[in-house]
């Protein structure tokens, strides 16, 4: 079970690390890309920084539920600020890109997007030290 959860652990990391890389590639070099939620009247930046959030939420709220699961009581953990470099990069991207935009509430979600994700990220990198620190201190 140990194994299992590491494992789930970085692939889930790795998935958020993939979604802030494509997400700066397709901004930077105005790159086609396939929306799974579209909303009529939505910008292309809206549509992408929507479905970015959405699949962070998805993900962090994976991770989440499986510390949960293995109930690792750890008290202290030492944030790794080093992980929270690229989505932090991704996020100032969104946050240009949102203050860019042509209508208000494009601006507003776009940054509101950038943000939340730049947060979530936080959250699953959170519990991911969490998870590895736990079972380091059950050895």
């Amino acid at each position: 079970m140990e194994k299992l959860c590491k494992i789930s652990s970085v692939f889930l990391n790795l998935l958020n690390l993939a979604a802030g890389i494509a997400v700066a590639v397709i901004l930077i070099f105005k790159q086609d890309f396939a929306a799974v939620i579209v909303f009529e009247g939505m910008s292309r930046n809206m549509i992408l920084f929507l479905n970015l959030m959405l699949f962070q939420v998805g993900v962090t709220l994976l991770l989440m539920v499986i510390t949960m699961l293995l109930n690792n009581p750890v008290e202290e953990i030492t944030f790794p600020v080093l992980y929270m470099v690229l989505p932090a990069v991704v996020g100032v991207i969104g946050i240009y890109f949102g203050i860019v935009g042509s209508t208000p509430i494009e601006k507003a979600v776009v940054i509101a997007c950038s943000i939340a994700y730049v947060v979530l990220s936080g959250v699953l990198i959170y519990f991911s030290t969490k998870l590895f620190e736990g079972f380091a201190k059950k050895k």
